[in-house]
């Protein structure tokens, strides 16, 4: 025998929705979606730059603490992990950018449209019928428009980056040139004898000591003799063909053949050790 219904179970009854599940939009709360703002603005990204310049403050300490010292020598380990650790923040500051936009996008406006009415028992039917994605659709639909290949390109264009990278290739090979995979080679200036570069003064002949790039002509000379060339009246390039005017201005410290030069002495130690041991 059936049991007797209680008072009022059939009145209840009636004020449940004929779906019970969760419907694909929710309203936004306007206090959720001003902390969505907060979240993904462009202040947000102030965040992450921080971070980026630490990160190079960080490695270039150890980089001149290495450079300071001849019985150091870099460890690959090490510089590898400061170039993805670089590469990790940039991507990030990248996305960032990226998801501040999503602020302005009309989609995730409308989310918090006023005049929805809060989800509750008596509403989730009408929200059932409502055509508009969830927040969470509409973040995913934007989010896959990052431009990867965009990131990418910039990464690469990205002069620490690239350093990093350079010196973790010239640690190895000091007398290579620095493969690129546009084409853009920045040792493309360097003098290369032989197809190698040179890690020798083109004035003296002598091996670099304290190597000065020009910014003006992207050559490099051992600090002592180029000055001298100067003093000496003659403000041309020495290089021959080069026509460019230099000024002791003109210069700045060229950290990666100061690291060529090292490599190719911890690489002779090495190969004389190993005659040594032959004999």
């Amino acid at each position: 025998m059936s049991q007797p219904a209680f008072a009022g179970e059939q009145a209840v009854d009636s004020y449940l929705p004929n779906n019970l599940s969760l419907p694909s939009h929710v309203p936004l709360k306007r206090d959720l979606r001003q902390i969505f703002q907060n979240t993904f603005s462009t202040s947000a990204n102030d965040q992450i730059k921080p971070a980026l310049k630490h990160h190079r403050d960080i490695t270039n300490k150890y980089i001149n603490h290495i450079l300071a010292r001849e019985d150091l020598e870099f460890d690959e380990t090490t510089l590898v992990n400061f170039a993805c650790g670089y590469r990790n923040l940039f991507q990030s500051s990248y996305q960032q950018e990226h998801f501040s936009k999503l602020v302005q996008v009309s989609e995730i406006s409308s989310l918090a449209d006023p005049n929805d009415e809060p989800l509750t028992l008596s509403t989730m039917d009408f929200f059932h019928t409502k055509p508009n994605l969830s927040f969470v659709d509409v973040i995913k639909k934007h989010n896959g428009n990052v431009d990867k290949r965009e990131m990418e390109r910039l990464l690469k264009k990205d002069e620490f980056y690239s350093f990093l990278k350079n010196i973790i290739f010239v640690s190895k090979h000091p007398s290579e040139q620095v493969p690129d995979d546009e084409g853009d080679n920045e040792d493309d200036e360097l003098n290369i004898a032989g197809g190698k570069i040179s890690l020798k003064d083109p004035i003296t002949l002598n091996l670099f000591v304290k190597p000065k790039l020009s910014k003006i002509c992207g050559h490099t000379f051992e600090e002592s003799s180029i000055l001298a060339h100067l003093q000496n009246g003659k403000n041309e390039c020495p290089i021959d063909g080069c026509k460019a005017v230099l000024t002791p201005n003109s210069f700045k410290d060229d950290i990666l053949m100061l690291i060529r030069v090292r490599a190719a002495k911890k690489m002779e130690r090495i190969t004389d050790k190993n005659l040594d041991l032959v004999e």
